[in-house]
């Protein structure tokens, strides 16, 4: 049993690794990447990426051609998707990216990243999201992350550190505004019928500051008020 189990776990790794060997070299072939050296990342304290090791994800370009199971890493610093080609190497899209999926390493999850939203707090059209809830009212995540330089007092090292800054929008009709992760801010982001929502949060004690909490909410949120209504 435990031979036919080895066997099983063998098959699904090699699985893995050809279809994200396919997808990178469907990218490989012609002028799709552009290499990328990790140089202005050395001696840095902290990630400038989302997920530190590589992720099997999808990708859809501007022109609406289509890429899956494709290793992929997304630098939060230059907000920036990269690919790993059939040669291991690290590269850039050519191409404009509309939208990504990407596994997630914790618990396997699809995390799921958009642009083409209005420009709003620092952030332009091309700037990427996460959508962690989707429908006519959208719940954003933008973690923005820089690279900051300290220098001791008669010191010639210089020190160099990512920040993260995360910041959560409430979207509609595409135009993102920032919140605060109190009742008083989401409610008066999402606007419509403010009772209702009131009253689920109260009936499912649910707190906002919590990520699923506030998923749950715009979920309901978007059941009231059906999209193309």
């Amino acid at each position: 049993m435990k031979r036919w189990l080895l066997i099983g776990c063998m098959l699904t790794v090699s699985v893995t690794r050809l279809s994200a060997q396919a997808g990178a070299a469907l990218l490989s072939k012609g002028a799709d990447g552009n290499p990328v050296f990790e140089k202005s990342y050395t001696d840095v304290q902290g990630s400038p990426y989302l997920q530190e090791d590589w992720a099997i994800g999808s990708v859809v370009l501007k022109s609406d051609k289509s890429y899956t199971g494709v290793a992929l890493k997304y630098d939060q610093v230059k907000d920036e998707l990269l690919f790993r080609n059939e040669k291991n190497e690290m590269n850039t899209f050519v191409q404009p990216v509309k939208s990504f999926n990407i596994n997630s390493r914790k618990d396997n999850s699809q995390l799921v990243f958009r642009n083409g939203f209005a420009p709003a707090k620092g952030a332009t059209e091309s700037s990427y999201y996460q959508v962690l809830a989707d429908g006519k009212v959208q719940l954003l995540f933008r973690n923005v992350k820089k690279v900051r330089k300290d220098k001791a007092y008669n010191s010639a090292t210089t020190v160099l550190t990512i920040e993260e800054y995360p910041n959560y929008f409430i979207a509609k009709n595409g135009v993102p505004v920032s919140i605060k992760k109190n009742e008083k801010a989401v409610l008066e982001a999402i606007g419509g019928d403010s009772a209702a929502l009131t009253a689920y949060i109260r009936s499912n004690k649910l707190n906002v500051k919590n990520d699923e909490d506030l998923v749950k909410l715009i979920v309901y949120c978007n059941s009231l008020t059906p999209e193309g209504k």
